[in-house]
């Protein structure tokens, strides 16, 4: 029984049923940029994989589908939004950044779970997050200083990488190209 609510947990699902029923098995999926981040709970094993089309599935022991009912919560953007620990900038903060100059990109998120990892990159001083859209979709992307050229852009991701152990190169990009894709610019 325990195991049933510590998934449900994890997994982010509720669910209510007339009677104390065992999970046999569960699969769930959470977006995760183009493909889908998802959770498996069978024969008392836990797996995470991805997929490239949504799942999602629950089989009871000893309980019928019909008397099971699942509520799945939904997260409005505007809520996810205000979850970030990190401040996003505004069309008009970001555009402030000098023309002509590179900055660094650390990270591009699109999805809950990637969150996590954003607020990790809030201890490098000057990283701010800015949202733009790039091929129709949103994204937030966290963005730390403004660079005379691209060349110095790349050193100075060299000593953040081995300043902060980054795991993943920061993307010397040019602030124009950022500028044109802001939210709200």
């Amino acid at each position: 029984m325990v195991k049933r609510f510590v998934l449900a947990a994890l997994l982010s699902i509720q669910v209510a049923a007339t009677s104390a029923a065992e999970v046999a098995s569960i699969v769930a999926c959470k977006e995760d940029g183009e493909v889908w981040l998802c959770a498996a709970f069978e024969n008392d094993t836990l797996q995470v994989f991805r997929s490239e089309r949504y799942i999602s599935k629950v089989e009871f022991k000893g309980i019928s589908k019909a008397s099971v009912a699942i509520r799945v919560p939904v997260t409005p953007k505007k809520a996810m939004s205000a979850a970030k620990a990190l401040p996003v900038a505004t069309g008009a903060s970001a555009g402030a950044l000098p023309s002509g100059k590179y900055t660094l990109q650390l990270l591009a998120c699109n999805a809950q779970v990637c969150r996590q990892r954003m607020n990790d990159l809030k201890i490098i001083p000057g990283s701010q997050v800015v949202e733009i859209i790039n091929q129709g979709k949103l994204w937030d992307i966290v963005i730390v200083g403004g660079y005379p050229s691209k060349k110095a852009a790349q050193k100075a991701a060299s000593a953040l990488i081995k300043r902060y152990n980054l795991t993943d190169r920061p993307w010397a990009r040019s602030i124009e190209s950022i500028q044109s894709r802001l939210v709200n610019s």
